[in-house]
């Protein structure tokens, strides 16, 4: 319900929904939300796909989209090859989640029409919605924050020792409220690693909240690399390269062993038009100068899949299995295959 509200929905909007139902995205945003603004909700297909999403919201005139990341970006590069393929003019809002939408995708959707595109930030153990954006939020605060925590809902900012931190500084995020879970089932040592006495949800991910109450997400606590002493946080990086580069659909930052520097930064990069192959060297001119040169990855490795789960996450504990080979000994690693 308070989704919906945040959202604007109302009994004419007709959402298209590609995103899976078994995950709280699609089952709890998607459906439960729709249900208590009187929604209409269309299912594309039984897993995504892109024509079947395409054609549905051509055919049911479609103002709403909900989608992971990969799937806007695919929606936007498909309008952008085929322009006037599908009837597209409908849409004016839509809700991102699954992962932290990049700025410069969030700008290419808010240009292309759909101006009441918001993102949100939670995890299923919040059942999962905690902050979103509302569609009258300007671009700028939808390009670079989750938005503002939902009604009821307790949100802050700690840092290693479990101490609230000022506005504008960078920590964990630990959030508490009704949508909270009572713990993981039959695992009392998970529940207790993740959730405080005093029902605090340790969430492992990164933020900055700001006095407006604004949540910027950094990244994941277990994401960060730490190159000889420096902490990396991917998700800068990924932002960097898929504003700076036209050709560069899809970028995964991870860290991989290093002997002397404990971690090296490497980037898996899919690329929008295959036709036009770049080299680890065009990745290393748009970052030279532009950014830190610690940040500035030692290996690029140029794939057409990247590893994702069934909500649109990225599996980087599988791209850097499939990397260390490569790095240890290239002559015998054996070409990544999607798993």
């Amino acid at each position: 319900m308070l989704v919906g509200e945040r959202m604007k929905l109302t009994k004419d909007d007709v959402i298209v929904l590609p995103v899976p139902l078994f995950h709280c995205f699609g089952c709890s945003l998607g459906n439960m939300a729709a249900l208590n603004q009187g929604a209409c909700m269309v299912y594309p297909s039984e897993s995504w796909n892109l024509t079947a999403t395409l054609e549905a919201i051509d055919k049911y005139n479609g103002t709403t989209i909900y989608g992971v990341p990969i799937i806007m970006n695919e929606i936007m590069n498909e309008h952008q090859n085929n322009p006037g393929k599908y009837k597209l003019s409908n849409l004016r809002k839509g809700l991102a989640g699954g992962t932290t939408i990049a700025p410069a995708l969030m700008e290419k959707i808010y240009n292309f029409g759909i101006t009441g595109f918001v993102q949100g930030f939670g995890q299923t153990e919040s059942s999962p919605a905690v902050v979103i954006s509302d569609p009258e939020d300007t671009l700028h605060n939808k390009m670079h924050y989750a938005g503002r925590p939902l009604p009821h809902t307790e949100i802050k900012i700690v840092d290693n020792d479990g101490n609230t931190v000022p506005f504008g500084t960078q920590g964990e995020v630990w959030v508490r409220g009704y949508m909270v879970m009572k713990g993981y089932l039959d695992n009392p040592e998970g529940t207790n690693q993740v959730m405080t006495s005093d029902g605090w949800l340790k969430t492992g991910d990164l933020g900055v909240l700001n006095s407006e109450g604004y949540l910027k997400i950094v990244g994941r606590k277990k994401d960060l690399i730490i190159r000889g002493g420096e902490n990396i946080y991917p998700r800068e990086i990924e932002d960097f390269l898929a504003k700076v580069h036209p050709n560069i659909q899809e970028v995964q930052v991870f860290g991989v062993p290093d002997e002397r520097m404990d971690e090296e930064v490497c980037a898996w990069i899919k690329l929008k038009d295959k036709t036009k192959p770049l080299k680890k060297e065009d990745i290393l001119q748009v970052m030279k100068d532009q950014i830190s040169y610690y940040k500035i990855p030692k290996y690029v490795k140029f794939v057409d899949d990247i590893p994702m789960t069934g909500s649109g996450k990225a599996l980087k504990h599988v791209m850097r299995e499939a990397m260390i080979p490569e790095i240890v000994n290239p002559e015998t690693a054996k070409e990544y295959t999607l798993r």
